[in-house]
């Protein structure tokens, strides 16, 4: 924070700082990298400010360095998530063939494959016949 009490060199390495920070993280200094990267940016920045807005001691390395540590929580997160949505795919493959065998195994003793859904499986009676 700029007041007259602060001084104006720390002031400034934190603007210097920051200035470093958009293009390393965005990609670029462009209106859509900024955006595209808006939230990358945010925690960039609380890396670098306090909460009373001072600068941290930290350097540029040490700010990615902990962006990417937040990302491989997500990735472990990911990860965790991938294989639950493999496992439900891979039951429900697993259901499907065995619902298929049984159906198979249905119309082999005779009994037909919706048959006993329906209860009768065809048009018979209706409409007089006869």
């Amino acid at each position: 924070i700029t007041n007259k009490a602060s001084n104006i060199v720390e002031d400034l390495e934190t603007l210097r700082m920051l200035s470093k920070i958009v293009p390393d993280v965005a990609g670029g200094i462009t209106e859509e990298k900024i955006s595209n990267h808006c939230f990358e940016l945010v925690f960039a920045f609380d890396e670098a400010l306090t909460v009373g807005g001072l600068r941290e001691n930290v350097t540029l390395p040490q700010i990615k360095s902990n962006l990417e540590m937040d990302s491989h929580e997500e990735r472990l997160h990911n990860m965790i998530q991938d294989s639950k949505r493999e496992a439900a795919k891979d039951e429900a493959m697993r259901k499907a063939t065995e619902m298929k065998a049984r159906q198979k195994a249905m119309q082999a003793a005779g009994l037909g494959g919706m048959q006993g859904i329906g209860g009768g499986g065809g048009l018979q009676g209706i409409g007089g016949g006869g």
